[in-house]
């Protein structure tokens, strides 16, 4: 699963645009924010685009299931 996610972190730096815009998850607002999935999509990768510094964020490396990655953020986000 490390194999995976490390190779998803590097296509990141190469494509930010590949994950999908995430909006509203799980009753959490995520816009602006991206997620791409890995390890048979049981797991997110949720990251934010800095464009004006050319750099890709990543706020979380979770499971999926029953939203964990997306609550682990907001949290996150909300003592930012």
């Amino acid at each position: 699963m490390q194999r995976q996610a490390i190779k998803q972190l590097n296509k990141l730096t190469q494509s930010p645009e590949l994950g999908t815009d995430l909006g509203h998850k799980m009753g959490v607002d995520l816009s602006g924010y991206h997620s791409l999935h890995f390890y048979k999509k049981q797991y997110r990768i949720v990251y934010e685009v800095l464009e004006d510094r050319n750099e890709v964020e990543v706020w979380g490396i979770a499971k999926r299931e029953s939203g964990a990655v997306y609550k682990m953020v907001s949290t996150r986000l909300e003592d930012k």
